[in-house]
């Protein structure tokens, strides 16, 4: 429960019955208005996964605003947040404000400001399902959401930052217009992992006869993939097919798959790079459930299911270009499903051969 009491004749946010210092939470106070500003990351992580109905923050004679500010991994944009209780006892409910400034001195994104809040519009309206209401000014922009009470900070935290990820994706792809740039929109926390085994992509390549280099920037905290072919003879489509059938490998290869590995470096290279990025995925979900072991039990749990990643992550960060590439590509298991003919049993080296022999048929 987080709730405001009266100590020495001021007013202090309670957490479960623990008084917050003002060395954690500074008080603000005017005739009309008690702003509360969070100073310590501990207590900003309690706020955000607290439900709003164990908040009693509700003031008999001013509003009161809970403040914070919230990292935002996107080049050029700073994010807060502010939790309002209102006096008025005609407004009962939360009123959530996220807003993002832009940091003009900051800016090294391929698009502009302006662009980027034409396209925040856009996004924004076609969230019909949910309460809130988007506000834009020379600097910057504001989603505002009014609160379920059964709902939490982060949850509108979410939706705010995948209007903001959704928008500035679609701009990266508009301004984008090389055919060989795959755009990814991994998590921070996997990213490392993700990244190398693109980089891999190019040995893959070399192995199926296809010269290439690849490139990997970034823009706007996302990661832009390059494949730069060497011969102009070779077609894009190939290059584009052997990196979707590459992006699914780690989700499809069963991890018994080594059993009858034949003695082929390349094979055994390939397998040696899908299982190091398994691998990975599986430290990372171990520290996951570790750092979540302080936590409530039942909220454990719910938190371990919506943070827990798998190896499809490479399938499900890609941004579609438009949506029947997405679908075309993976919708339906594009190149892996052609694997199934019957009475061939498909190991790793199977799938192997086949996509070599695929790609040279065509």
């Amino acid at each position: 429960m987080i709730e405001i009491k009266e100590y020495q004749d001021e007013p202090y946010l309670v957490f479960n019955q623990i008084i917050m210092g003002r060395d954690k939470i500074n008080l603000e106070s005017s005739s009309v208005e008690l702003l509360f500003r969070i100073l310590d990351e501990e207590v900003t992580s309690e706020i955000r996964k607290t439900p709003f109905n164990k908040f009693d923050i509700k003031h008999e004679s001013k509003d009161v605003t809970i403040y914070f500010s919230s990292p935002l991994n996107i080049y050029g944009i700073t994010q807060t947040v502010d939790l309002s209780a209102f006096a008025d006892p005609e407004k009962s409910f939360f009123e959530l404000a996220i807003d993002f400034y832009f940091e003009f001195d900051q800016w090294r994104n391929l698009f502009s400001p302006e662009e980027l809040v034409f396209k925040i519009e856009k996004v924004a309206k076609r969230k019909h399902d949910i309460e809130m209401r988007c506000r834009i000014d020379d600097e910057g922009y504001e989603i505002t959401f009014t609160c379920d009470y059964e709902q939490n900070i982060d949850n509108y935290l979410h939706i705010a930052n995948r209007i903001t990820r959704d928008a500035v994706n679609q701009l990266i792809i508009e301004n984008n217009k090389d055919p060989l740039t795959s755009i990814f929109d991994f998590p921070e926390s996997i990213r490392v992992p993700c990244e190398q085994y693109l980089i891999y992509f190019a040995e893959f390549l070399n192995n199926l006869g296809i010269k290439a280099t690849t490139e990997i920037t970034h823009q706007a905290s996302n990661v832009l993939f390059t494949v730069i072919p060497e011969s102009k003879n070779i077609a894009l489509e190939h290059i584009q097919e052997a990196l979707a059938i590459y992006l699914q490998l780690p989700s499809q290869i069963n991890d018994m798959g080594y059993i009858n590995l034949p003695n082929d470096p390349q094979i055994q290279q390939l397998f040696a790079n899908v299982q190091h990025f398994k691998s990975q995925i599986m430290l990372l979900n171990a520290t996951i459930q570790m750092q979540s072991q302080t936590i409530d039990q039942q909220q454990t749990i719910i938190n371990q299911q919506k943070s827990m990643l798998d190896t499809t992550i490479l399938q499900t960060s890609l941004v579609a270009k438009n949506e029947e590439d997405k679908e075309e590509l993976f919708g339906g298991m594009m190149a892996l499903t052609k694997l199934e003919v019957k009475g061939v049993v498909f190991n790793f080296a199977n799938i192997y051969r086949w996509i070599k022999s695929h790609l040279k048929r065509n």
